[in-house]
């Protein structure tokens, strides 16, 4: 937009609507095919800022007794990988994220898994392997 709106540069054919529609097919496709969580799994300091200060929050908060919950619309694999790098390097040797939250709900489908009764399945394997539980136990990932 800001090519475009400051007329610098190349010209940009397309108008608001059509800019609009063309962005947001390509974001949908690479989010629906996977392309771009693979990019940023495969190179993660290309695409993410990593702070030290918010694993040492969350450490500090579960040191002090407070139940912490992850609750993602991301896909095991992906909030598997990307926790791991995000948080795991910096935290005291032999902790991982897990060790950070209480129970941790991966493809959660929010804004419904806050209002609609959906099915509960565990992770089971590092593969992803489900199987069906009818209530949480802590230190479980859904």
């Amino acid at each position: 937009l800001e090519v475009k709106d400051s007329r610098t540069g190349e010209a940009v054919a397309l108008n608001y609507e059509q800019l609009f529609n063309a962005v947001s097919k390509a974001l949908f496709k690479a989010h629906v095919e996977g392309r771009l969580k693979h990019d940023v799994m495969r190179e993660p300091e290309k695409y993410v800022e990593f702070d030290p200060n918010l694993p040492a929050t969350l450490l500090d908060q579960k040191n002090a007794g407070k139940k912490l919950a992850l609750i993602t619309n991301s896909d095991w694999e992906y909030t598997r990988v990307m926790m791991a790098q995000v948080i795991d390097r910096f935290l005291p040797l032999g902790m991982t994220w897990r060790d950070l939250f209480d129970v941790s709900i991966v493809s959660a489908r929010k804004p419904a898994f806050f209002s609609q009764s959906m099915p509960l399945y565990e992770i089971v394997t590092e593969d992803g392997m489900m199987r069906e539980k009818f209530r949480m136990k802590e230190g479980r990932i859904y």
